[in-house]
């Protein structure tokens, strides 16, 4: 017989092949051939050590023939730094505080480190880093420094903090100085209730949201920068700080929550902007010392009536002026009879 192969698929790694043959006389004589999977060629991809600057890796297996991967290479997280004078004498990166107790987990598909708590850490001052173990840092959880004995906290300057969660800082008594960096978005509930021997605070641009009582009962906060890109002022936020003399509210908030200032007994003076539009309940209760100003005409009816519960002097637009250090002050009027 004259056999022609017709039809013929080449085996691989995992499928069978075939060839397929026909006698070219006509005589009706044919023949399938099967061609066995030839199976994996392993190749042993080596495992990395992973440094304090690099990813390590798993050992793992790809097959040589066909590439397929057979077993996965894991990353293995980056080595703790070794500090000495400040910086790491393996990379040379700055120092931070890496023996706080950190969580990783997995948010939107990737890997995320979380401060959960003071951990093994001895220092009064504390530096956030912007990784941990090459895994981005970006919250700061809930509780996880209260009742800590620290004096301050700073983030390094390529900070990926996003937020700080719930009571992350509250009764930090001893704690004078944080400053926060400009990847903070938001700042939960109570973050920073009852930290006595705090005096200012800046809150920068990046951050749209506070959480109610972020501040409360801070007895020697006396300065506040507020976000410029705040648009509500949340329920207790400076509740009992009985050192704030003034905050400035920015242009962009557009509602000021229930008892924002109550109970604030230092608090002198307060500029209200046009665009704020809500205004709760007792905002200002036993502000002794308050005098309200108001870059409106009148009293909006989205107002509630109990926002000046204590009847604090208000002036509106058009009754008082700043002078060149902004400080307001109501107009004075001179009659005619004391000018003749």
């Amino acid at each position: 017989h004259d056999m022609v192969c017709y039809d013929k698929v080449e085996n691989t790694c995992i499928s069978d092949g075939h060839e397929y043959y026909v006698c070219n006389n006509g005589y009706g004589k044919h023949e399938y051939i099967t061609l066995e999977a030839t199976g994996h060629t392993e190749v042993i991809d080596e495992a990395i050590e992973p440094t304090c600057s690099s990813f390590g890796l798993t050992e793992g297996k790809h097959c040589e023939v066909c590439d397929e991967v057979l077993i996965k290479q894991e990353q293995i997280l980056m080595k703790l730094h070794t500090f000495e004078d400040g910086s790491c004498v393996d990379c040379g990166c700055e120092y931070f505080t890496q023996d706080l107790e950190y969580e990783i987990t997995e948010e939107n598909d990737e890997l995320i480190a979380i401060v959960v708590g003071i951990g093994d850490n001895v220092s009064m001052d504390i530096i956030i880093p912007d990784y941990y173990r090459g895994i981005p840092v970006t919250k700061i959880g809930n509780g996880a420094l209260k009742n800590s004995k620290i004096t301050s906290v700073r983030f390094l300057e390529e900070s990926n903090v996003r937020k700080i969660s719930d009571r992350a800082f509250s009764d930090c008594i001893i704690l004078e100085e944080i400053i926060l960096p400009d990847s903070l978005v938001e700042i939960e509930t109570t973050a920073f209730q009852n930290c006595d021997s705090l005096e200012s605070i800046i809150i920068p641009d990046s951050v749209t949201y506070l959480g109610s009582c972020v501040l409360q009962d801070c007895d020697n906060l006396k300065y506040v920068k507020l976000s410029n890109n705040l648009e509500i002022i949340s329920s207790g936020l400076f509740e009992m700080c009985d050192s704030l003399q003034t905050v400035e509210i920015p242009s962009s908030v557009k509602e000021i929550e229930d008892s924002v200032f109550s109970w604030n007994y230092s608090l002198e003076y307060i500029i209200i902007p046009s665009s704020v539009e809500v205004v709760g309940n007792r905002v200002f209760d036993d502000c002794k010392l308050l005098t309200i100003y108001v870059d409106l005409e009148e009293e909006p009816y989205e107002w509630s009536l109990r926002w000046n519960e204590d009847n604090n002097p208000v002036y509106w637009k058009g009754e008082w002026h700043v002078d060149e250090n902004g400080v307001p002050s109501p107009h004075t009027y001179v009659t005619d009879e004391a000018v003749a």
